[in-house]
């Protein structure tokens, strides 16, 4: 039996965990492996719905979504 999640939840953590894997988080990798072999049934979810997640780093920060990652580097001060 399948889990079931729906599509911006499940892109958007893919889209994260890739972030965090290609920065050398070997448990992000291990996640990443994980959620591309399980078995999920994506839910379409409503149109005016969205998922965001924001990572924080001393050098900048990524914003994520569904649609993908962009990078806002830190400004100097």
């Amino acid at each position: 039996m399948s889990e079931r999640i729906q599509r911006t939840v499940h892109q958007t953590l893919i889209n994260a965990l890739t972030i965090l894997a290609k920065q050398g988080d070997e448990r992000a990798a291990e996640a990443l492996q994980e959620v591309q072999a399980t078995d999920y049934e994506i839910i379409e979810n409503e149109p005016d719905e969205h998922v965001e997640m924001i990572l924080k780093y001393s050098d900048g920060t990524y914003l994520v979504t569904e649609q993908g990652a962009s990078f806002f580097p830190a400004q100097e001060q």
